[in-house]
């Protein structure tokens, strides 16, 4: 409420019809999602798991953007998306092992969070947002 009427005080239009208006609700969509994902899952597995999980989403960019962008996977892509993979793993692979496998719910929608936080990335760029 408080920037509608700073814009309204100064004059700046909130919205026009540019054509963003679908592509906007999708991507706040998305992105509502991938937090209740984050935050849900958060509460059935570990921190340690949770982060690593959703940090998942470069990789998610990766293949949606060869797929729905045309985007060439390349090797120094790959390697370099591998590499910092690798040093989340190290730096949170003490604390990954599971009690049990109570952890799956909670594994499986931080792993959602990080796909849908792939897609909102992916629709901001296919469209005009």
């Amino acid at each position: 409420l408080c920037v509608l009427a700073w814009c309204r005080w100064r004059g700046i239009a909130l919205f026009s019809r540019d054509g963003t208006l679908v592509a906007g609700i999708l991507a706040g969509a998305l992105f509502g999602l991938e937090f209740l994902f984050l935050y849900v899952g958060l509460e059935q597995t570990t921190v340690a798991r949770n982060t690593l999980l959703v940090n998942t989403m470069p990789f998610w960019v990766l293949v949606g953007g060869h797929f729905l962008l045309n985007e060439r996977i390349t090797a120094r892509r790959l390697v370099g998306l591998l590499l910092a993979f690798a040093g989340l793993v190290a730096v949170f692979s003490d604390q990954l092992s599971a009690d049990n496998g109570a952890t799956l719910i909670g594994d499986l929608l931080s792993l959602g969070a990080g796909i849908l936080w792939a897609l909102t990335n992916i629709v901001i760029k296919r469209t005009r947002l």
